[in-house]
């Protein structure tokens, strides 16, 4: 038995909460657990998606630049590889919705992007999946990292969040110039 959960990077409570969780349940029970990028999950979804649609062979090389909402303008992104076995994942950075308007050739752009960059009015990719980071995708990967041989971590105080972004809110001073700068 192992606990699996999404790490992060995320919405700044809901990747605290899932650690918490994690640390709670794997102290309890005394079970290894699983950090997963939620970025890499979110390619993992996707990859599933295209073969359920038939557009990709399960085996398939895949290249995804992953992408999850940051809010203010922003996004957490990371380049991912599957090499038809298994991911590798990109470093974690954070980029701008319009960043995001160019996706490279050659990769699938993933993420729960699309409605925030129709309302800031910018053009969504036209190789952009809709993709979560599900917990079918951290499954999946789980299972993947233990094929590699990557070994569970056993210690709960370890279940620690990924952040990309120390600035999690503006201040109202900074809402009010960018209500004016629009």
């Amino acid at each position: 038995n192992l606990f699996v959960f999404g790490r992060g990077p995320g919405a700044f409570t809901g990747v605290r909460v899932a650690c918490a969780i994690a640390q709670g349940l794997a102290f309890a029970q005394s079970l290894p657990f699983m950090p997963i990028s939620g970025l890499l999950a979110m390619a993992e979804n996707a990859r599933q998606q295209q073969i359920s649609n038939g557009l990709l062979k399960a085996n398939a090389p895949l290249q995804v630049l992953a992408a999850q909402d940051a809010r203010m303008g922003q996004a957490y992104v990371a380049e991912c590889r599957f090499d038809g076995q298994a991911w590798v994942l990109g470093s974690e950075s954070l980029r701008t919705y319009a960043d995001m308007q160019q996706c490279s050739t050659g990769f699938v752009c993933a993420g729960n992007l699309r409605a925030a960059m129709q309302a800031a009015e910018l053009a969504v990719p036209s190789n952009f999946v809709d993709a979560l980071p599900t917990a079918s995708a951290l499954l999946q990967l789980a299972q993947q990292y233990l094929a590699q041989g990557v070994q569970p971590l056993q210690d709960p105080a370890l279940a620690l969040p990924a952040y990309v972004r120390d600035k999690v809110a503006q201040t109202t001073a900074e809402r009010q110039l960018a209500k004016q700068g629009a």
